[in-house]
């Protein structure tokens, strides 16, 4: 991981909008993850997209939730339809998985020049690391095109610098077949997921375009199926029980 040099990590954001490397995390990997998350999920009930998370919560079980609607659950102007499943880096059951959050948190604290476990400790972090799974489902799962505006804004406010970290969690042609995730590149839209692998990792700023093109709109929509596009997500949230 030590090995990714930050200063060709910010001019390839500079130039492109982003930065990626490909099976930044192996198949086998990826696939004991996917198959944790999936058990949770085939056995857990979503909660509304109004209800809000305590990450003290997390540090014993997942918490699923659906997010739809015009405006994201904080609120900016962009649809969305998705679930996202949230854990804490150490939530007990889900090994494969809790270890690419680790790896992913202390990724985006050495770019940033943060400390290696910041965002774990919820009594002393402004904020904490909130690992999860967006899970857009084949039938029209997705994220209107935008910039991430609210989460720099938040982290500025402490001077901490915002990068969002991403590895992608589903296969194009298995998982999916139509649509996926995209910034913005040069005024033309560049998908992540390729054909046949996952795992890579993807590092963009508040300042790309991005989004979500409509998963296999020609299916019918059933939130209960695990199928669909994934990625995998370890952003800084506001610890409000400090």
């Amino acid at each position: 991981m030590y090995k990714l040099d930050k200063k060709i990590i910010f001019s390839e954001i500079k130039k492109h909008g982003f930065f990626m490397q490909k099976n930044f995390i192996t198949d086998d990997h990826i696939a004991k993850a996917r198959q944790e998350y999936e058990e949770f999920f085939l056995t857990s009930s979503p909660y509304p997209q109004t209800q809000s998370i305590n990450p003290e919560i997390l540090l014993k079980l997942p918490w699923r939730k659906y997010s739809v609607g015009s405006k994201s659950g904080n609120g900016e102007p962009y649809s969305q339809l998705l679930q996202t499943t949230y854990f804490s880096s150490t939530t007990p059951g889900f090994p494969a998985l809790t270890s690419i959050f680790k790896k992913m948190i202390m990724l985006r604290n050495f770019l940033t020049g943060m400390p290696n476990d910041y965002g774990n400790n919820l009594k002393l972090d402004e904020f904490w690391n909130a690992c999860r799974v967006h899970h857009y489902p084949s039938g029209g799962g997705h994220m209107a095109q935008h910039k991430d505006t609210l989460f720099p804004k938040l982290l500025s406010e402490f001077e901490l610098p915002f990068i969002q970290i991403m590895i992608t969690f589903s296969k194009r042609d298995e998982d999916f077949h139509s649509g996926g995730g995209y910034v913005l590149k040069k005024g033309e839209k560049f998908f992540f997921e390729g054909r046949g692998c996952y795992g890579d990792l993807v590092i963009f700023d508040g300042n790309t375009e991005h989004g979500v093109d409509d998963i296999d709109n020609n299916e019918l929509l059933d939130m209960s199926r695990s199928n669909g596009r994934m990625a995998l997500f370890v952003s800084l949230y506001k610890n409000l029980n400090r």
